[in-house]
């Protein structure tokens, strides 16, 4: 969180009230509570947003997403990294599958082979 306010670099990457759920009043318990710009909004929690602005946890989590997003963090929520490693599993069981079919395709003429010998 940010402990100075920053006004040029705060107009530069937006003010908190250009995020979606955060009006004025919330600006300012934000303010009051040592938060003064997108990044100290993005770093927070949704239950510590929630707290301190009094606002529900859903519509916290998604003026956080909303800050991550205008400041272009990279960060990713639980539900997008579940979804990445469902399909890291699913793409790796392909290829296990294909492995496991090679492996008893070969196994299964190896002795066809040697019989034809």
């Amino acid at each position: 969180m940010s402990k100075e306010k920053d006004d040029t670099n705060s107009e530069v990457e937006g003010k908190l009230t250009d995020i979606p759920g955060i009006g004025p009043g919330i600006a300012v318990k934000l303010e009051a509570a040592g938060i003064y710009d997108l990044m100290g909004l993005a770093v927070m929690s949704p239950p510590a947003l929630s707290e301190i602005a009094g606002i529900g946890e859903a519509v916290a989590r998604k003026a956080i997403q909303a800050a991550r997003g205008v400041m272009k963090l990279g960060f990713t929520d639980g539900m997008e990294l579940s979804r990445a490693r469902l399909l890291s599993v699913m793409v790796l069981l392909e290829a296990g599958n294909a492995l496991v079919k090679i492996l008893l395709y070969v196994i299964l003429m190896i002795p066809a082979c040697m019989l034809s010998r």
